[in-house]
């Protein structure tokens, strides 16, 4: 027997657990643990600024290229690997995504036009309960990572010294 799928988002159960009754009007949507697939109508929340989506099922986060209010992303332990559909969301200031399965270095060059990205997580440095990504074994990972996204204050729980910033 396949396993059975976790069935859409709707608008409906948006508005419902955001307690709004307009979906234009939400601004902060949590669906953590639900066992989404795909992001279903969260993109026609075009005013959200802080979705949480962690802990599910989600390969791709193409659906939200639009959502350019988003300010804080966390997609925590999904299926993640490519980073270009927030190439364009230049409100973003936090970005938390550990335990995905985003491999190759070169993905965060997708996040190097974001001028509000100070805080970004691949992996949680203090905690061993979220898997990093396999990025994070690169070795020029952390140097790299500071070199792309020069305005980050904190990478991966830890405050960036000023002598490992880009303005060295």
């Amino acid at each position: 027997p396949r396993p059975k799928m976790a069935p859409d988002i709707t608008v409906e159960d948006i508005k419902r657990r955001a307690g709004e009754f307009d979906i234009e009007s939400v601004y902060t949507l949590a669906v953590p643990s639900m066992g989404l697939r795909n992001l279903g109508s969260i993109p026609q929340c075009t005013s959200l600024t802080d979705l949480d989506v962690s802990d599910n099922h989600l390969s791709s986060l193409d659906s939200i290229r639009g959502l350019t209010q988003l300010k804080r992303l966390v997609a925590s332990t999904n299926r993640i690997q490519k980073l270009e559909p927030l190439a364009k969301l230049e409100s973003l200031h936090t970005l938390v995504l550990e335990a995905n399965d985003i491999s190759n270095l070169d993905e965060v060059h997708h996040l190097e036009r974001l001028p509000h990205l100070t805080h970004l997580y691949f992996r949680k440095v203090y905690e061993e309960i979220a898997e990093p990504n396999p990025l994070c074994g690169h070795p020029s990972y952390r140097p790299t990572v500071l070199r792309l996204v020069p305005n980050l204050v904190n990478l991966d729980g830890e405050r960036i010294r000023t002598e490992e910033g880009a303005a060295v």
